[in-house]
């Protein structure tokens, strides 16, 4: 589901996540955590910065060096 997703997209992605647990305990008082829903609803905001072109560059240039993704 990540694919695409360099490592800071992903760092992203987890603080996007951590927002929702802390505004709900404002809401309510009580200590939250983070879940899955929280993951999935950040991942629908957070996109990836890599496009389709520079993945089929990459797998080209890994091709080329004998690598197998």
């Amino acid at each position: 589901r990540l694919e695409g997703y360099t490592g800071a997209d992903i760092a992203g992605l987890c603080r996007e996540a951590t927002d929702y647990p802390y505004l709900r305990e404002i809401e309510t008082g009580k200590e939250q955590v983070l879940d899955k829903q929280d993951m999935q609803r950040a991942l629908d905001i957070a996109k990836s910065s890599v496009t389709p072109e520079i993945m089929e560059r990459f797998h080209r240039f890994a091709k080329t060096r004998g690598m197998n993704l």
